[in-house]
């Protein structure tokens, strides 16, 4: 009987790659949805400018965490998780904001 193990070896190598490509490809799509909210993010920090509202809303920031929480449990994710990444995200829109504002 022939040694498998060569030809086991190197199919694992294969699906090791092709799971790499998948996560290669929901980074780009990840990244481009980022992108698309910081577009969003300019134009209500220029919603907010005319309207002399301050860039804070704590209120709304502690709703969206909550939610993204909420949701993240019924996906199967890590709920802290998902609440300080948006976090960071949310740290981010604001000083983007700010930017815009202070033009």
């Amino acid at each position: 009987m022939p040694d498998r193990q060569p030809m086991e070896g190197k199919k694992v190598m294969q699906d090791l790659e092709k799971l790499r490509e998948e996560i290669d490809k929901i980074d780009d799509e990840i990244l481009i949805q980022l992108s698309k909210r910081k577009s969003i993010v300019k134009e209500i920090a220029k919603i907010k400018k005319k309207l002399g509202k301050p860039i804070f809303d704590g209120k709304r920031e502690q709703q969206l965490i909550e939610k993204l929480k909420s949701v993240s449990n019924e996906k199967g994710l890590d709920k802290d998780f998902i609440g300080s990444l948006y976090e960071i995200i949310i740290k981010n829109s604001k000083e983007e904001q700010e930017k815009i504002v202070k033009r």
